[in-house]
């Protein structure tokens, strides 16, 4: 890739606003002609910010209802969880009474919420653990057959609870309360049975009610009228039963909640007040006094919406509306206008800042070629940068064509101590092509620089195809490596496959070079896996992030061994040498013909060597004998 032509010179900008200028007069202006405005109106509409206040105390309610509500079920939640853990992993026995009954008396110490624990197995076998009276009583009965337990455990056996909580009447305990059940299976998946935890319902009323105050009552609903919570709940407790383990609204004696769901009345000031909040609201009248709710669903018991409430007297506070209704709808309006006109300013000034933004980040993954366009700005310091953006990457191009481009992005990601030089453990290949003088001598320099440039595309594709890094060209040849700088334990498999699939590419390169009347290019690789110091190399004003060691010079000399080892009496598009080291490495033993232990130039000790088998054309003449380079 070519680097780009800088944009042309830039021309006189003395008419160019500054940006500060711009903003100060654009922004700053206009935000302050709103802030005014809002603020006079505000000054005018003062004694109506108890409205506001209001209905964030409103919002306050609900929030603090769901969240009591969700943490008493999330108690025995977390508990039934726990024995439900302890049960998969082995750690409690289900037929030992005594442990059992110590783990279900610790639950209940963990959860100060919840008032009973019952493990319920397969065969039907109930062990209960609760508190009557403030006294810790135990209990084991037989529950077989009783069709509440059938379907439990029949729900259970299939690994889920459609919905884990419910509303129940506990015998023992005397008083509605809200179940959560989890099933429990052992530790080899067989089914043990089902554990559930109960909360007292009056307990959440108890909570319910201390967030009540002067005005404003608080209530939890089940379904359409059924009471969870209300302060009035205590009342009713002793006319509760199995068959009806919850109140309606009218047992209660509250007339105000029991004609919740009447008739609503709501006008538009009120619709106001309530727009765009978290809750739904409405207005009902009784006795000839309007009161507001103001409520929201806060999960499910039993597969029944829950809804959380409070509810306030609505005639005290809607005069107060009426009058901030007109002086916020003049408020809005400036406020509007002055935003509208600030957007419009803000986008224009925008844009180009986008595009420096969007080229940035084309810099940062170096990807230079997908940068932008600059245009030209009106603002100065706009311009300005975007001209000298545009320079930087007219020089970053000239730098990314010197550079590997993949190995300085990953250098990026591993930061400056992927650099520190290190001993590691790699794979090298080296490439070259053979007979490439006698290649050479019939080529002008420009012919002979774009063969080895698109042969060295191809090549460089395989290697970074598999994550390798290009090392460096040295004349017809190429040097890779892998395991580095990010750690690859593949490494051998990544070069093998890089290597194999270099033969098949030069293959086919081949046969289109000879399609078109031109000589085929052969190639040798040599591989080989082992320690290598890895890391900067070189003087300060010039470093070259590489490898040195015997590894390096051992791959060399196995791509040279290639003109001596080279398929006898064939001459084949690629010669592929590997050592043990490296197949082993790969796992892929098999890949080739063991050539045996060899001496390799300038080294001591022999390397066992193999001829790996690579997907090629074979040619007549003898590959051994061709000219090296």
């Amino acid at each position: 890739m070519q680097p780009r032509d800088e944009p042309d010179p830039k021309s006189r900008d003395f008419w160019r606003l500054p940006i500060a200028s711009a903003i100060t007069l654009t922004f700053g202006g206009l935000l302050s002609v709103a802030v005014l405005a809002v603020g006079f109106v505000t000054w005018r509409a003062n004694q109506q910010n108890t409205l506001e206040l209001m209905g964030g105390t409103a919002e306050l309610y609900l929030d603090s209802l769901a969240g009591l509500t969700q943490e008493h079920q999330e108690d025995g939640h977390f508990q039934v969880e726990h024995l439900a853990r302890l049960v998969r992993t082995g750690a409690l026995d289900l037929d030992n009474e005594t442990e059992l009954k110590a783990v279900l008396a610790g639950s209940l110490a963990a959860g100060p919420q919840v008032h009973g624990v019952a493990l319920v197995q397969a065969d039907g076998t109930a062990t209960r653990v609760g508190f009557v009276e403030d006294e810790l009583v135990y209990l084991r009965s037989n529950w077989a057959g009783r069709p509440d337990i059938d379907d439990l455990l029949e729900t259970a056996r299939s690994g889920t609870l459609a919905d884990n909580h419910f509303v129940v009447w506990a015998e023992d305990l005397g008083a509605p309360h809200v179940s959560t059940s989890v099933p429990l299976f052992g530790p080899d998946g067989s089914f043990q049975g089902a554990a559930s935890a109960v909360v007292a319902i009056t307990e959440i009323s108890e909570f319910v009610a201390s967030l009540a105050s002067e005005g404003a009552r608080t209530f939890v609903l089940l379904g359409h009228d059924r009471v969870v919570a209300h302060a009035d709940m205590a009342s009713v407790a002793t006319e509760l039963s199995p068959e009806r383990p919850l109140p309606r609204a009218s047992d209660l004696g509250d007339e105000v909640l029991a004609a919740m769901w009447d008739e609503p009345v709501m006008d538009r000031a009120l619709q106001q007040i309530v727009f765009a909040r978290n809750a739904k609201a409405h207005a009902v009248e009784v006795a000839g006094n309007r009161h507001l709710f103001v409520y929201r669903e806060a999960g499910t018991i039993g597969g029944e919406p829950m809804t959380v409430g409070v509810y306030l007297p609505l005639d005290e506070v809607i005069q107060p509306l009426h009058r901030l209704i007109g002086s916020g709808t003049v408020a809005l309006v400036i406020l509007l206008v002055s935003i509208g006109l600030s957007v419009l300013l803000g986008r224009a000034l925008a844009r180009p800042v986008r595009r420096l933004e969007a080229a940035a980040e084309a810099v940062a993954r170096l990807k230079l070629d997908e940068m932008p366009p600059l245009e030209r700005s009106r603002l100065r310091e706009l311009d300005a940068a975007q001209r000298t953006f545009a320079a930087m990457r007219t020089a970053l191009g000239w730098f990314e064509i010197y550079v590997p481009r993949a190995l300085v992005a990953r250098l990026m990601q591993l930061g400056p101590s992927a650099t520190h030089s290190e001993e590691r453990q790699i794979t090298v290949l080296f490439t070259d092509i053979s007979g490439f003088t006698k290649l050479a001598e019939r080529r002008s320099p420009e012919e002979l620089a774009t063969l080895l440039n698109e042969h060295f595309a191809l090549l460089g594709t395989c290697v970074e195809a598999e994550s390798g890094t290009v090392d460096k060209y040295i004349g017809d040849s190429l040097m890779a490596f892998w395991g580095a700088p990010e750690s690859q334990p593949d490494h051998a498999a990544r070069a093998l496959r890089a290597a194999r699939e270099m033969a098949r590419a030069v293959a086919q390169d081949n046969r289109q070079r000879q399609a078109n009347g031109q000589p085929a290019v052969r190639l040798r690789i040599g591989l080989h896996s082992g320690p290598a110091v890895v890391g900067n190399i070189g003087a300060p004003s010039r470093m070259n992030y590489t490898l040195i060691g015997d590894t390096v010079n051992v791959a060399q000399r196995l791509e040279a061994l290639g003109k001596e080892r080279g398929h006898p009496g064939e001459d084949a598009d690629v010669i592929l040498l590997a050592s043990a080291d490296t197949l082993s490495a790969a796992d892929a033993m098999e890949a080739g013909e063991n050539l045996g232990k060899l001496d390799l130039r300038g080294r001591e000790d022999p390397v066992e060597v193999y001829r790996v088998t690579v997907a090629c054309a074979k040619r007549p003449g003898n590959f051994a004998d061709s000219e090296p380079a």
